[in-house]
């Protein structure tokens, strides 16, 4: 999605931020704090909790990408890529989750 057309799709008469885009910016800080949470876990070694916090942070992906459908031009359709994305990351269930590639 191009950042000029959400910044257009954002404007009010008033100038301000729609609803559904007040709530995306909010899901997607959520996702920033959770993901700093989630590297700190496992950096001290805390794995499993790590892990705990990852399924968090797949669920929180999920609502941002449904609250970003009607911005998109794909909006019925869940493209073949994230679809790839998920199943790979829903069967690793293991650390290497985690760790970067």
């Amino acid at each position: 999605m191009q950042p000029e057309r959400v910044a257009r799709c954002a404007k009010t008469f008033r100038g301000g931020m729609t609803p559904s885009l007040v709530a995306i910016e909010a899901l997607h800080h959520q996702l920033h704090a959770l993901a700093a949470e989630i590297y700190n876990a496992h950096a001290s070694g805390r794995k499993q909790d790590a892990l705990g916090l990852l399924r968090q942070l797949r669920y929180l992906h999920e609502r941002c990408l449904k609250r970003l459908q009607p911005f998109t031009r794909l909006s019925r359709h869940e493209s073949a890529s994230n679809v790839a994305l998920r199943q790979g990351a829903e069967s690793s269930g293991s650390d290497a989750a985690l760790d970067p590639v």
